[in-house]
């Protein structure tokens, strides 16, 4: 999970997510490393906070890449602006 010092973590975020979230999440974002790397870079883009969303959502980041941008394109200006706010609404 190094490649997430890349995204301006620190070591101590990175500890903090290990010791959030289970095991079976932290295999999967090291399995998925190119999927995770392109939602980051992709949100980066779109001016969201990477690293709020990956201490408290990495969930989001074992969706399909294509399956987010997709969604996140059909969003309106205000939309995304919300989505900013509280990735929870995201649908």
């Amino acid at each position: 999970m190094d490649y997430l010092l890349d995204l301006k973590l620190s070591k101590e975020d990175l500890n903090y997510i290990k010791n959030t979230y289970n095991k079976k999440i932290l295999s999967n974002i090291i399995y998925k490393k190119a999927n995770v790397m392109k939602i980051s870079n992709y949100l980066l883009n779109k001016g969201f906070d990477i690293r709020y969303l990956l201490l408290n959502r990495l969930d989001i980041f074992l969706i399909e890449y294509e399956d987010i941008k997709n969604r996140i394109d059909k969003c309106t200006l205000e939309e995304l602006e919300l989505l900013k706010i509280d990735f929870a609404l995201f649908s």
